[in-house]
């Protein structure tokens, strides 16, 4: 079962009274190894549980625990772990994508197989509204911020603007073009 973290969350707890406080991500594998889980309280005490003891059983069932909790030193690195909330996502060549909404984690394996990434307001009319990012695309996740491939830029283009980019490229490389060059292409003489 591939599901959102946000849907993940959403999911009943069993024991009750519990919810999803964290979600740790191993950065140098790309996946899920723990989550913490902590009551409704501000003060509540917290349990770490590590990913591959939790089990799913259905949507209405929702998430079974086991019953012993890890301990939290295993995942004090924190160059190597974290939670992936509110990241922000840059391409290769340091471009600001925009935040990570959500990702999708593969329940089996732990894998996350896609990120939703909400592109800045100054960039929302050249790029779509959210950028879906699939794994294949992720180069590196470090403390600070998650990297991808340079070409997801290509397709995070509107149609309309690569419409746009398209005649605008065919413009320049007329107006580059000797006279000769633009009489032929003329379709009127």
């Amino acid at each position: 079962m591939v599901i959102t973290v946000d849907q993940l969350k959403e999911l009943p707890i069993a024991p009750p009274n519990l919810h999803i406080k964290q979600v740790i991500v191993d950065f140098k594998k790309i996946e899920v190894v723990a989550i913490v889980f902590g009551k409704a309280r501000l003060f509540g005490k917290s349990r770490l549980v590590n990913f591959a003891d939790i089990r799913v059983e259905s949507s209405e069932k929702g998430i079974i625990l086991p019953s012993s909790a890890m301990s939290t030193t295993d995942y004090m690195d924190h160059q190597r772990f974290g939670d992936l909330t509110d990241y922000s996502v840059f391409t290769e060549r340091k471009r600001y994508l925009g935040k990570l909404v959500t990702y999708k984690v593969d329940m089996d394996s732990a894998k996350i197989t896609a990120l939703w990434v909400k592109p800045p307001l100054a960039l929302r009319d050249l790029w779509r509204q959210i950028l879906l990012i699939g794994r294949s695309q992720i180069v590196q996740i470090t403390p600070e911020a998650i990297i991808v491939d340079e070409a997801v830029i290509k397709s995070a283009l509107k149609a309309s603007t690569v419409a746009e980019l398209g005649r605008e490229a065919e413009a320049q490389a007329l107006g580059a073009a000797s006279p000769s060059a633009l009489e032929s292409n003329n379709p009127n003489g």
